[in-house]
């Protein structure tokens, strides 16, 4: 038995040498493989950097912008009041004038009724 024992032994080993060499043979690609990685993972790295970086201006313009977009439109609404103010003021002139014309119980004859017939 012990012969057998020996013999099955070799066999073993031999298996084992034979399975060592196919994975040894793995090992040279697993280091480039790695190193292709750590490359690809430096790169997106620096890459999201400068996303972070121009999606940090890009927010600042934005809120600038919208700064500027509501003084504009403030300022679009004064200027907007002041011509409504003075369109109203050149159109209720001519009416006033002439109010202060007509003695107080006297209506503007646009105003008058018409007269109806029974």
């Amino acid at each position: 038995m012990d012969s057998l024992a020996v013999e099955d032994g070799r066999q073993r080993l031999a298996r084992w040498i034979e399975d060592g060499q196919s994975v040894l043979g793995v090992v040279p690609w697993l280091f480039e493989e790695n190193e292709r990685l750590r490359a690809a993972i430096e790169a997106a790295e620096r890459e999201c950097a400068r996303l972070r970086e121009e999606l940090h201006a890009v927010r600042a313009e934005t809120d600038f912008l919208i700064g500027e977009r509501g003084e504009i439109a403030e300022m679009i609404a004064a200027g907007l009041n002041k011509v409504m103010n003075d369109a109203l003021q050149r159109l209720r002139a001519p009416f006033a004038s002439r109010a202060l014309e007509r003695t107080p119980g006297e209506r503007h004859p646009l105003l008058q009724p018409e007269p109806t017939y029974s």
